[in-house]
């Protein structure tokens, strides 16, 4: 692939970008030991055409590049560590110093939040039922952005003594089940019973308001009892609100770096299962289609992946091993991921392979989050820095 210098009025005052293939690990280097099986090849009549030596074919913007920088407002000292959306035309991005950001299909404008938390975690039902999460005591929830400005209300995790317990997920089926995935804390229960655990959910009044029930609190998610290891959950996923998957570490016990959890109904409440990961390091991420196609990604370029009839989750190779911090799927043969040293790489229904990306010249930002409304609309964010893919190249529609 031809690399090029290129000027872009952008993030960076008067940036100069270079075009790169996004892969920090080059193609001969080989995977973390142990990771090193082949993942199924998609379905018959899935798009799945490149070949596995290929980077992903570019997009037709940015002189060749398949990932564009976008300008935005947020100041480059920002790290946006989070992004989602409901749709094209309705996304928004938050990061660290309280920076937050929302995209109306033409432009990013910042939202001003009053704090200087780090959000880790955006969700919403709706566009009018939106998340942005930091820790216990920085939670909001908007109603939607009309233009430059929202509503941004404070719902921090209340009378339990955990405030500054930092959120790193956020996950959910309605605007009346939502979950949340935080570092380990104690509390005390309403026995004056000490009580640990790493997760809170959304507690709703039973007054309604015509639109739905209202927000009212959030409620701890205590561990069984007994003795529990410290307990971090860094990612929520699921297909339904009885299918959850939760990926955790358990940093005072040995061996318990990469800790997955399968949440299914049990007794009217959500039975945890662990599942075997077949990873010792720690995975950050999770996403997925369905219930059968699920994706997570970590340390040292970890993919696992867990599908129909897996009793465990199964190891994939991958092209780098730099740190995985986001995954993104929109089909089984259409699977992004994002990392340190501007690290993307993308599944075709075969094999992972580089994506090629234009950055600022002289620096490969860390990538932190990304997020798609389909194959040809997908966004990552990262260290000051906003990248736009819209398709291959001669494409209107499909995969890369």
């Amino acid at each position: 692939m031809k690399r090029q210098v290129m000027a872009l009025a952008g993030m960076l005052s008067a940036a100069t970008c270079t075009l790169m293939a996004s892969c920090a690990a080059n193609d001969d280097a080989e995977p973390p030991k142990g990771d090193t099986s082949t993942l199924p090849e998609a379905a018959p009549g899935s798009d799945a055409g490149n070949d596995a030596d290929a980077d992903v074919d570019v997009g037709a913007g940015c002189n060749g590049a398949a990932w564009c920088m976008v300008p935005t407002s947020v100041s480059p000292l920002s790290v946006l560590k989070a992004i989602w959306g409901t749709g094209k035309n309705d996304i928004w991005a938050a990061g660290s110093g309280g920076a937050i950001a929302h995209y109306d299909g033409t432009t990013w404008s910042t939202i001003p939040s009053g704090v200087k938390h780090t959000f880790n975690a955006i969700w919403g039902s709706s566009p009018n039922d939106v998340y942005l999460v930091a820790a216990a005591d920085a939670i909001f929830h908007t109603t939607g952005a009309n233009g430059a400005s929202a509503t941004l209300t404070p719902l921090p995790v209340k009378g339990l003594g955990v405030e500054g317990t930092r959120i790193h997920a956020i996950w959910g089926t309605s605007p009346a089940d939502v979950r949340l995935g935080s570092d380990y804390y104690d509390y005390l229960d309403l026995e004056a019973n000490e009580r640990l655990g790493s997760q809170f959910v959304l507690s709703k009044d039973d007054k309604g308001d015509g639109g739905g029930a209202r927000a009212s609190g959030w409620s701890p998610v205590p561990f069984a009892t007994g003795d529990q290891p410290d307990t971090l959950i860094s990612s929520i996923w699921g297909s339904s609100s009885t299918d959850i998957w939760m990926a955790a570490s358990q940093w005072n016990v040995p061996g318990r770096e990469a800790v997955m959890f399968h949440g299914q109904a049990a007794r009217g409440g959500l039975g945890l299962t662990e599942v075997d990961s077949q990873s010792s390091s720690p995975l950050e991420s999770i996403h997925g289609t369905s219930s059968t196609d699920v994706w997570a990604v970590g340390a040292g370029g970890t993919i696992r992946h867990f599908g129909a009839g897996n009793s465990r989750w199964q190891l994939v190779d991958s092209p780098t091993t730099e740190t995985l911090h986001a995954v993104w799927a929109s089909a089984p043969n259409d699977v992004w991921a994002v990392g340190d040293k501007g690290t993307i790489i993308h599944y075709d229904g075969k094999t992972f392979a580089a994506s090629s990306a234009e950055l600022p010249q002289g620096r490969t930002p860390t990538l932190y989050g990304i997020w798609g409304s389909g194959p040809n609309d997908v966004w990552i964010v990262g260290d000051a820095i906003v990248l736009h893919y819209t398709g291959p190249s001669g494409s209107t529609g499909g995969t890369p």
